[in-house]
């Protein structure tokens, strides 16, 4: 079972213990280039009991909406992802030493209050809640959960992204006011009140989105926000908010058609060319993502984290040259940030040279020495070199 690949993504690395109903595995993130570790939990659900398995078919059609519940929850450790193989269900967890590291035990050992499955009925109760009018969630599966999310993205204030910008149809109506005098004004004056309240009435709908947004109603953020939209459809913020709330919803193809709007009108706007950007980089869709960092440095040349994140995405499309050139000006413009050396370390040992990512694996520790990931890189990289005693001291460190 050791180093097998569960979900075509995570390595198994052994076994911390075994539930009820199946084993608790610690395993690598393959789909992040820090390979995170995290613990696997094997849940084994009958499939005579239709309620159950209709109910589970429910929560994997759902699982952006899921996870964003689950979170609410404070519940811990944090669920990050969930899936079927071989007849089996297994849920992703944070990996955490006080909950996940006791000694493995045999079948019939454990307590009847198994936390697996104590999990998979809170999120079942979780789905329960939903009703039957819930929306449809059609979003594909994050292949890379890492340092991506929420606050990273721009985040989500009444100036998010941009300004909005001067409406075309305003200027048409004034033009024709001072062209066709006094006879026109009749026409105009209606035209301009109906006008002032749909826009009253938008920013009143865009308001209360943004009060959603920030007490993490996300659905109810996206009605209002689909109101505003419709009364006044070139209010770039609201099309922002709106994809802001469908990525934090994991719908990121949603996401990218409201940031693909506002690029339209905004061509730009270095918020929406990042957002964008982060999106397809959820989706792994990299040369997506270094298309849109590539139009934000041209307007922010700058910028540390689209450096960054563009890096990886060219470490994911296998151009470990260009990743590095990124990765260098990331430490460049932050000398102390850790996680550039750790990626560079990648890229470098991906190239072949294993010399130089041990170097990046190293100073990255000295910046960030409680960071157990690049113990296991660097582990990593001394088993590859031959330090057989080195890979388990830093194996035993990570």
């Amino acid at each position: 079972m050791i180093e097998r690949i569960l979900n075509n993504r995570y390595r198994v690395i052994r076994i911390l213990g075994a539930g009820n109903s199946g084993l608790i595995y610690l395993a690598a993130d393959t789909k992040d280039p820090h390979f995170p570790v995290c613990a696997i939990r094997e849940l084994k659900i009958t499939h005579q009991n239709y309620d159950v398995v209709t109910r589970l078919e429910f929560l994997l059609a759902h699982k952006p909406e899921t996870l964003l519940r689950l979170t609410k929850t404070d519940s811990d450790p944090q669920v990050l992802n969930f899936f079927v193989e071989e007849r089996k269900f297994y849920l992703v967890e944070d990996y955490s030493t006080t909950v996940h590291s006791s000694p493995c035990k045999k079948f019939g050992q454990v307590s009847v209050a198994d936390p697996g499955m104590l999990r998979f009925q809170e999120m079942l109760a979780l789905l329960g809640s939903t009703g039957e009018g819930d929306r449809e969630v059609s979003s594909p599966e994050a292949i890379v959960p890492s340092s991506v999310k929420n606050t990273e993205k721009f985040t989500n204030s009444v100036e998010i992204i941009s300004k909005p910008s001067q409406k075309p149809g305003a200027r048409r109506i004034l033009g024709l006011i001072l062209a066709g005098g006094v006879a026109l004004i009749a026409i105009a004056i209606p035209i301009l009140i109906t006008q002032s309240r749909y826009q009253q009435e938008a920013q009143a709908f865009y308001n209360r989105g943004i009060a959603k947004l920030k007490s993490q109603d996300l659905p109810g953020a996206i009605g209002e926000f689909n109101q505003s939209i419709r009364l006044n459809p070139r209010n770039t913020l609201a099309l922002g908010n709106r994809g802001n709330a469908h990525f934090d919803l994991g719908e990121y193809k949603i996401a990218i058609e409201d940031y693909s709007k506002m690029i339209e009108m905004e061509p730009n706007n270095i918020g929406a060319y990042y957002n964008r950007g982060l999106a397809r980089y959820e989706l792994g869709d990299w040369q997506g993502t270094v298309e849109d960092l590539n139009q934000l440095l041209r307007l922010q040349p700058e910028d540390r984290d689209a450096y960054y994140k563009r890096g990886i995405a060219y470490y994911q499309l296998g151009n470990y040259k260009l990743a590095i050139a990124d990765l260098d000006r990331v430490i460049k413009l932050d000398p102390n940030y850790s996680k550039a050396y750790a990626s560079r370390g990648l890229a470098r040992s991906a190239a072949g040279d294993f010399q130089g990512g041990m170097a990046d694996y190293t100073k990255a520790i000295e910046l960030d020495p409680e960071d157990g990931q690049d113990y296991y890189r660097r582990g990593r990289g001394r088993f590859s070199l031959g330090d057989y005693s080195g890979s388990v001291e830093d194996y035993d460190r990570a």
